[in-house]
């Protein structure tokens, strides 16, 4: 189906729209949910209302959809400051995306990794 006038389009912008055949939503992926935990837990706007713990977690269930089994552990990997650059950049990317999971992020973040190698980090 499409959702514009072909009549109205250049030969250069059908040419454009028949080369681009992703998909338009993003998907809802542990990546692109620990984007969007990140990028809420950052701004500065949400700052007062994500001061109890409980309504962080309760956003991540209901805003985000991350399933309430996992909402901690979610949590405690969004606040991590010290890996939290690494893993933004990495979610950012369309692998990164697809590819993250919470407990292979958890593992890395609980064995302090930032203290072993901190020229990495």
């Amino acid at each position: 189906m499409d959702f514009f006038d072909r009549g109205s389009l250049t030969d250069d912008a059908l040419a454009y729209l028949r080369a681009k055949k992703h998909d338009v939503r993003k998907p809802n992926t542990d990546g692109y949910m620990y984007f969007q935990g990140v990028m809420a837990w950052k701004n500065p706007d949400n700052a007062e209302r994500f001061l109890q713990s409980e309504r962080f977690r309760k956003y991540l269930v209901q805003v985000i959809g991350i399933g309430p089994d996992l909402a901690n552990r979610a949590a405690s990997v969004i606040k991590n400051i010290s890996l939290q650059d690494e893993f933004l950049f990495f979610t950012a990317t369309p692998y990164g995306s697809k590819h993250f999971q919470w407990s292979p992020a958890e593992k890395i973040m609980n064995s302090k990794f930032e203290s072993v190698c901190p020229f990495l980090v």
